[in-house]
């Protein structure tokens, strides 16, 4: 059926929008309560203790569905965490960012890896005045990497910034 009317306004498609935006929540809140209970049946059907505190904690994890830019969380986020700083130590603002459990976990996982490669240089610059002998960083800063058998000095005393005039050809 064809109408001799007009595009439809910026106000009406909000509207709509809107409409569309509180269905899929209490699409969400309904559907989700029941995956939970599939989620622990089955955990249940295959020998996971119905007590357990896992199962207690399991939740359908939906994506919002306003569908809000990158550039809208993040700026949201970074409003929350200048407002209470310590949500910056919380898992629920890389979740509110968007990023997966998997994600989250690994990135988490990087982070507690600089900050124990951190802890260890500054333990290595600290411990080695005057003693070459201490323990080596392995090069290109990454564990595993290069030969770390302490010859040729402790690279991880190594200054950061190179003298005035190192690199200058004359």
């Amino acid at each position: 059926m064809l109408t001799d009317s007009g595009p439809s306004s910026a106000e009406a498609i909000a509207a709509s929008e809107t409409e569309l935006v509180i269905e899929a929540r209490n699409t969400c809140d309904a559907f989700g309560g029941q995956l939970r209970r599939a989620a622990q049946d089955m955990a249940v059907l295959n020998g996971t203790s119905p007590d357990d505190e896992a199962l207690r904690h399991l939740k359908a994890n939906w994506r919002n569905p306003e569908r809000p830019s990158q550039a809208a969380m993040a700026d949201a986020v970074l409003k929350q965490v200048q407002a209470i700083p310590w949500l910056a130590n919380s898992r629920v603002i890389l979740e509110q960012l968007g990023y997966t459990d998997t994600d989250i976990t690994r990135l988490l996982s990087d982070k507690r890896r600089a900050e124990a490669t951190n802890a260890l240089d500054g333990l290595l610059r600290g411990g080695a005045t005057g003693d070459r002998q201490g323990g080596t960083r392995p090069s290109g800063g990454q564990p595993g990497e290069g030969g770390g058998t302490g010859e040729g000095g402790a690279r991880g005393a190594v200054a950061e910034d190179p003298p005035a005039g190192a690199g200058d050809t004359a």
